[in-house]
């Protein structure tokens, strides 16, 4: 049976990139969720709670809207998400599953209904959430069915990155010294800096690894 791993990799430029976090972005090793709060009439909302819950981890991140009604969740780690907004006066608002892939920007709305806190009212995500309108960074994610599939000697993913171009078997990628490198595993950092290129403390076979995420920027 397989180990529901994810496995997130950063490389300096090309395919994945290594980047600091910033606080007007995601980093290569998260996502971000923004997007503004507002009434029936279309007037921002000021002062409202966002809490944004990881469905699967013990992972919750909380903001308030502006006085422009802007919330924004700048560096968020790759899973599926429940949005919730509450404000005074207002029904809470839920949109129960989105889904963060890894240096993705997801753009999410909320218009809130008139009432009582304890009303509920569950929000639909709109198209505009796909859509990377805060930068042009994207990301991608490689199911266990398509990892399975690639070549690899060792049959170790870390193996896969030298298959993108500009890569050399030792892990330099488009001229960048292969200690420019790095991996998360299930959000933790397993790079291995005393090897540098593909190593990791952890051994990460192909068959044990539910999802491969990289980043394109």
């Amino acid at each position: 049976m397989r180990v529901r791993t994810v496995l997130c990799s950063i490389l300096f430029v090309s395919l994945v990139v290594l980047c600091p976090s910033q606080a007007s972005g995601q980093s290569a090793t998260t996502g971000a969720v923004v997007g503004a709060v507002s009434d029936p009439q279309q007037a921002a909302i000021a002062g409202a709670k966002i809490v944004l819950q990881n469905i699967n981890v013990n992972r919750t991140y909380e903001e308030t809207s502006s006085a422009s009604g802007q919330y924004s969740f700048p560096a968020v780690i790759p899973g599926v998400y429940k949005l919730t907004a509450t404000m005074k006066g207002f029904r809470t608002a839920t949109i129960s599953s989105i889904g963060v892939e890894v240096a993705k920007s997801y753009t999410v709305d909320i218009k809130m209904e008139l009432g009582e806190v304890s009303q509920v009212v569950e929000v639909a995500a709109g198209a505009q959430v796909e859509l990377q309108t805060t930068d042009a960074t994207v990301g991608i994610v490689l199911p266990a069915a398509e990892i399975e599939r690639f070549p690899a000697l060792t049959r170790q993913v870390n193996e896969l990155l030298t298959l993108q171009p500009g890569a050399t078997p030792t892990g330099e990628i488009t001229g960048a010294r292969n200690d420019q490198s790095s991996f998360m595993l299930d959000g933790i950092d397993v790079t291995n800096n005393s090897v540098g290129g593909l190593g990791s403390y952890a051994f990460l076979p192909i068959d044990s690894v539910e999802e491969f995420r990289v980043g394109v920027g």
